[in-house]
Order: C-alpha cells, then sequence, then structure tokens
C-alpha cells in the first residue's frame, strides 16, 4: 500500500546529496549488486517523504517496489514486518495455495518437500496455517526462521531477476526482533540480487550492520531554513 502524504506529494527540495546516492544504489541493485542503505534521522525529519520520493523514482525506472511500515505496537507481534513483505511478493489470487503462488513466482526451490515447507512457514507468518499442522510443530523457532529466510530470499531472488526491486522497511526502529533477524540474515545475500532495501529509521536507534559490506547509511540532517 502506498503512504499517504499529508498535504499532497509537495516538490522534495534539498536532498539532492541524499537522492544522489540512492540512485546510485538503485543502478547497483539494477546491476545485480543489491545493498541495503538507510536513512536515519530524528522523527519529522523527511525520512519517509525521502523514501516515497525514491519509491516513485524507482517505479518510473521500471523497478518493482514493495512497502513494508512498522508501528510502535508491531514488536510484540513476531513477523509482523516480514508478513507485510511476504504478502507483497507473494500478491496471490483469491484463494490461491501458497504453494502454488510460489511455483507462479518462480520460486527456485530444489524439491516439492522443500517448497511444502516454505509454504507452511509463510503461512504462519500469514496467520493462515492450520493449527495440527504436524510439519509446522516439528520445527524449532530457529530451524523456522531458517526456513522463512530461505522462503523470502527465493521470492526476492524470483521477482528481482524479473525486474530489479526496491524495497521500503520504513520506520524500522519498530519492527519486531523476530523480522529484524530475518533482515539481518537478508543482508547475506542482498550482494548477489537485483535488490536495493530501503530502511528508515530514528538516529536513537542502533543494530550492529555498520560493519557489512551490504549497508550504507545516510545521516538526515535539518535542512537549511531558506
Amino acid at each position: 500500500e502506498r503512504p499517504r502524504m499529508h498535504g499532497g506529494e509537495a516538490r522534495l527540495v534539498g536532498r539532492e546529496r541524499e537522492l544522489t546516492s540512492l540512485e546510485s544504489a538503485l543502478d547497483e541493485a539494477r546491476d545485480g549488486r543489491g545493498l541495503m542503505v538507510a536513512l536515519v534521522g530524528e522523527p519529522g525529519i523527511g525520512k519517509s517523504r525521502l523514501a516515497l520520493e525514491m519509491r516513485i523514482r524507482a517505479e518510473t525506472a521500471g523497478f518493482a517496489t514493495a512497502w513494508t511500515s512498522s508501528r510502535s505496537y508491531a514488536s510484540a507481534f513476531p513477523y509482523h514486518l516480514v508478513a507485510q513483505l511476504a504478502a507483497q511478493l507473494l500478491d496471490r489470487h483469491d484463494g490461491e495455495p501458497t504453494a502454488d503462488a510460489l511455483r507462479r513466482a518462480g520460486v527456485a526451490a530444489s524439491d516439492d518437500e522443500t517448497l511444502g515447507r516454505w509454504a507452511r512457514v509463510l503461512d504462519d507468518v500469514l496467520g493462515e496455517a492450520s493449527s495440527d499442522d504436524a510439519g509446522l510443530a516439528e520445527l524449532p523457532p530457529a530451524g523456522r526462521q531458517r526456513v522463512l529466510v530461505h522462503a523470502i530470499g527465493g521470492l526476492l531472488r524470483a521477482a528481482s531477476d524479473r525486474r530489479p526491486m526496491l524495497v521500503v522497511l520504513d520506520d524500522l526502529h519498530w519492527a519486531d526482533p523476530a523480522s529484524l533477524a530475518v533482515v539481518e540474515e537478508l543482508l547475506d545475500i542482498l550482494p548477489g540480487l537485483h535488490v536495493a532495501l530501503l530502511a528508515t529509521y530514528r538516529s536513537n536507534w542502533s543494530h550492529g550492520w555498520e560493519g557489512r559490506s551490504a549497508y550504507e547509511q545516510l545521516n538526515l540532517r535539518a535542512l537549511r531554513p531558506e
């Protein structure tokens, strides 16, 4: 869902430096050198507005896009962020089983058993798993996360092989810990994907990703009055 602007989508001014860096990240993603770029700053400084501008520019340049938003209550709901991303990547038809949506998406699962495991874990994240699913019950939390990373990674690879992709992770400082663990693992596979992850978060939040080769950070400063 496209975020709404208050008072209309006014022309963006004063962020030329940041826009140049973000356009460069899109070029890298188009060439198959995926990365995460973080827009960091105080509340109200314009992080989401800049992310929206980049979504518009990416779509104009032929990118597919997805947008997730974390909320202050989200940390109480495991995989709240990942569920939003999974739903957009799957893009299921009404009543379509998740395994069928995965096949239609062109994910490169090694066999039907793997595909079924991915589908069960995705259904669980989306709140659609059967309560008596024995295959799901046998998976420990760590194993479930591992399967989920593979499933999301497979969906991102399949989607971005068709069209380069921009994924916005808005207000990441409110994301739930389970989703953040998945995002951290995705940083390992990003360099081989046609995907740019654009995260926004407040400057008082930390994560420990600064040393990762697929991570870049732009610190937003207040605009000059003029």
